[in-house]
C-alpha cells in the first residue's frame, strides 16, 4: 500500500507538471491588452488596460479592465505593478509586507534612472532596458504569448539571452544556477522532508538574478503570494524565455539595476526589509538534534563537549520537551522545569546558549494554550464556523489565524508566559518549525482524530529513567544517585463566513474554485491542501487560504521576534 501511495503521488506531480507545460499552447488564442489613457510624468506613467478582443477565458474569467502603474523609485529601482481596475483581486498585504518608499529628492537634484521602462500600445507588452548600454532586460512582447489575466490564472512571459545565468526562485536544492531548459520552478511552501531536488521545499521567494558578466547583474522581484510555475526554457526557434504562471493576484514587480550581484542584494533588501543582525555567538558551535529522551541526555551532550575540550557555544532542543509534542508545555517527567532552568542557568553561566523549538499547531486539547486560543477566538476555522482541524505531532491540531485581529496578543502572550526569564524556559534564541503550515493528514483530512490514531500521534514517549551518571560542575539535579523529591505533573502547560466583499477591498474575487483551480502548478504532493490546511479556509480578515499560504511561515515569525528581541 505505501509504494503504491508513493507511485500515486509521483504519477500526480508528472501529471501536474504536463498540465504546466502545455500551458503555452492553450494560451495562444488570448487576445492581450490595449493600453489607453496613457499619462507620463517625471516619476514614472499610469495606463489603463482593455482587453483587446474576445475573452479567452482558458483557466478562469478574463478580466477586461486592468490597470498600469510605472514609478522609477530610486535611481536604481523600477516598480511597475499591473492590477484590476476594481481592486478586488488580491494583493499581498502591507500588513505582511511594508512596500519600500520612493526615494526622495531635493528641488534641485535630478533624477538619474539606470534602468528604463517603455511599452507597446497594442498588443500591450512592455520592456526594461539598461540605460548606460541600451541592453534589454526584461521583454514582455512575443508573437504568441500575450499577457493573460483571468480570475485564477495569471501569465506573462519574458525573452531571455542564449543559455543565461539565471540565480534564485528559492527554496529549492536544483543546481546554483539555474537549469535553463524543460526547467519548472514551482512556489508553493510544503512541508519537505528530504528536500528533493525539482521540488517545491519549505519556502517562497519569487525574485531572480540575471548575471551577464560584464555588461551587468539584474534582479526581477515578483511580490505576488500565490501559488506558481516558474518556467525556464526555449521556443521551436530555440529562443530563450522566462515565463510566470500563476494561480492569482497581480503582477507586481521590482526591476534591479545592480549592476552587480551585491548591488542587486542591497537593492533587494530594500525592498524587502532587511532581516535581524545575527548575535555574533550565533557564530560559534551549535548541536541540534530530533531525539533526545531527556533532559539528562541533554545535560550529558553538555557535558561531554566540554570534557573533550569542543568549544559549544549553543545547546539547541527539538520538540522532545514538549509534553506529548504540545506546543507551550514541558514534559515535567522527562523535561521537568527545575532541571530544564537549571541546565539553561550552568550554559548562562559559562557563556553559552540555549534555543528551543516551537511549531504554529496548536494541540486540540484540554490545556491553558488551546484553551487562551479558543477564548480569543484566534484559530483557523470552516466556512460553517466550526474550528478547522489537522493532524501534526501532538495529534489533532488547530493553526492561528495570522489575519485575526486577537492572534498578535494571544501568541505573544504564550510566548511570554513560558519564556519567561525568570519562571519558564529562559531562551536565547527560538527554532520556528512546521510553518509552511503543515498538516500530516492526507487530503481531504475529513477525521484527523482516526489519521492521529492510526499514526501514532502523538509518538509514545521514551521510558522515563532515573539520571544515568554523574555529571562534574552540574547542579545537584544532575547527579547520580539524587532522587528528586520535587512534586511533578504528566501535563504542565505555561501557557466565519466569508465577508462580503466590495470593490477596492483587494480581498479576492469571489466564486473561485479554491481547492481545485483550473490550472494546475507542480506541487510535488498534488493538492494543493495535500499535506497543509484546506485552501478553500477563510482568514477572519476576509482573506483566503488559497492566496495567503505562501505567508504563513512569515507571520509566524513576526509576532515573536518582537518580545524575544526585547529580552
Amino acid at each position: 500500500m505505501r509504494m503504491a501511495a508513493i507511485a500515486i503521488l509521483f504519477l500526480w506531480h508528472l501529471l501536474a507538471l504536463a498540465e504546466g507545460l502545455s500551458a503555452p499552447s492553450s494560451l495562444r488564442k488570448c487576445p492581450g491588452y490595449r493600453a489607453i489613457n496613457v499619462e507620463e510624468s517625471s516619476r514614472g506613467l499610469t495606463a489603463d488596460l482593455t482587453l483587446a478582443g474576445e475573452p479567452c477565458n482558458v483557466y478562469g474569467t478574463d478580466i477586461k479592465h486592468l490597470k498600469l502603474e510605472v514609478e522609477y523609485q530610486a535611481d536604481a529601482r523600477l516598480h511597475v505593478i499591473i492590477y484590476d481596475a476594481d481592486e478586488n483581486v488580491y494583493q499581498v498585504p502591507e500588513s505582511v509586507f511594508p512596500r519600500p518608499a520612493t526615494r526622495k529628492r531635493s528641488r534641485h537634484e535630478e533624477s538619474s534612472p539606470e534602468i528604463r521602462f517603455s511599452f507597446e500600445e497594442y498588443p500591450f507588452s512592455f520592456s526594461v532596458s539598461r540605460v548606460s548600454n541600451g541592453e534589454t532586460l526584461f521583454n514582455s512582447s512575443s508573437s504568441s504569448h500575450n499577457l493573460v489575466f483571468e480570475s485564477q490564472y495569471v501569465h506573462v512571459r519574458t525573452s531571455l539571452p542564449a543559455s543565461p545565468n539565471l540565480y534564485g526562485l528559492g527554496e529549492h536544492s536544483d543546481p546554483f544556477r539555474l537549469n535553463t531548459t524543460d526547467y519548472t520552478r514551482t512556489l508553493w511552501n510544503r512541508d519537505a522532508y528530504m528536500i528533493p531536488a525539482g521540488t517545491n521545499l519549505y519556502g517562497t521567494h519569487p525574485l531572480y538574478l540575471d548575471h551577464r558578466g560584464e555588461t551587468g547583474t539584474h534582479g526581477v522581484f515578483l511580490l505576488n503570494s500565490n501559488g506558481m510555475d516558474i518556467r525556464i526554457d526555449k521556443d521551436a526557434d530555440g529562443s530563450q524565455f522566462l515565463e510566470y504562471n500563476i494561480l492569482g493576484g497581480v503582477l507586481d514587480f521590482y526591476f534591479l539595476a545592480g549592476p552587480s550581484p551585491l548591488d542587486v542584494s542591497v537593492q533587494y533588501a530594500e525592498v524587502a526589509g532587511l532581516p535581524a543582525m545575527v548575535p555574533y555567538w550565533g557564530f560559534g558551535f551549535h548541536q541540534c538534534r530530533y531525539g533526545y529522551r531527556d533532559i539528562f541526555e541533554v545535560a550529558a551532550v553538555v557535558y561531554n563537549y566540554s570534557r573533550a575540550g569542543i568549544p559549544l557555544e549553543t545547546m539547541w532542543t527539538d520538540i522532545d520537551y514538549m509534553d506529548h509534542r504540545k506546543v507551550f508545555t514541558l514534559d515535567q517527567q522527562r523535561f521537568p522545569i527545575h532541571k530544564v532552568r537549571a541546565l539553561v542557568d550552568y550554559l548562562h553561566k559559562r557563556d553559552q546558549h540555549y534555543i528551543v523549538m516551537v511549531d504554529p499547531a496548536v494541540a486540540h486539547a484540554n490545556d491553558s494554550a488551546f484553551q487562551r486560543g479558543l477564548q480569543r477566538n484566534v484559530f483557523m476555522r470552516n466556512q460553517d464556523g466550526s474550528l478547522y482541524k489537522g493532524a501534526v505531532w501532538p495529534g489533532p491540531t488547530v493553526f492561528p489565524d495570522w489575519f485575526h485581529p486577537n492572534a498578535s496578543d494571544y501568541w505573544i502572550n504564550e510566548f511570554a508566559l513560558f519564556f519567561d526569564a525568570e519562571t519558564g524556559v529562559d531562551i536565547d534564541a527560538l527554532w520556528i518549525d512546521m510553518n509552511e503550515a503543515a498538516n500530516f493528514c492526507d487530503w481531504p483530512c475529513s477525521d484527523p482524530v482516526a489519521y492521529a490514531q492510526e499514526n501514532n500521534l502523538p509518538p509514545d514517549p521514551p521510558p522515563v529513567r532515573p539520571n544515568p551518571s554523574s555529571l562534574p560542575g552540574f547542579p545537584a539535579g544532575f547527579k547520580s544517585g539524587n532522587r528528586d523529591k520535587r512534586h511533578t505533573q504528566t501535563t504542565r502547560s505555561y501557557r466565519q463566513s466569508r465577508q462580503t466583499i466590495k470593490n477596492g477591498t483587494r480581498l479576492g474575487l469571489r466564486d473561485r474554485e479554491l481547492i481545485d483551480p483550473p490550472y494546475t502548478i507542480a506541487n510535488a504532493v498534488g493538492s494543493l491542501s495535500n499535506k497543509t490546511m484546506n485552501t478553500d479556509l477563510i482568514h477572519a480578515n476576509g482573506l483566503a487560504e488559497y492566496d495567503t499560504h505562501n505567508l504563513y511561515g512569515t507571520s509566524t515569525y513576526f509576532y515573536p521576534f518582537q518580545p524575544n528581541y526585547e529580552r
